[in-house]
């Protein structure tokens, strides 16, 4: 996250991992979702679609920021 300079942020992120384990602190992280292996095509689809709404709905360098200090907390 620290490679990415705040006013470059046009993305979400989504974390895919097969470790249930990890999605409190990734939602706490600022994550658009949080998906488990093996993938749901639905599942996916609907992330995607969450995200971009979000891209195109909010301030996302001010939430990138967040997610930057939230990191380094940890």
């Amino acid at each position: 996250l620290d490679f990415f300079e705040p006013e470059d942020i046009d993305f979400q992120i989504i974390f895919v991992t097969a470790y249930n384990s990890y999605a409190i602190e990734a939602f706490k992280l600022s994550a658009s979702d949080y998906l488990l292996k093996p993938l749901d095509v639905p599942e996916l689809k609907a992330a995607v679609q969450k995200a971009t709404k979000t891209i195109n709905d909010t301030n996302l360098n001010a939430k990138f920021e967040e997610l930057k200090k939230a990191f380094h907390r940890y």
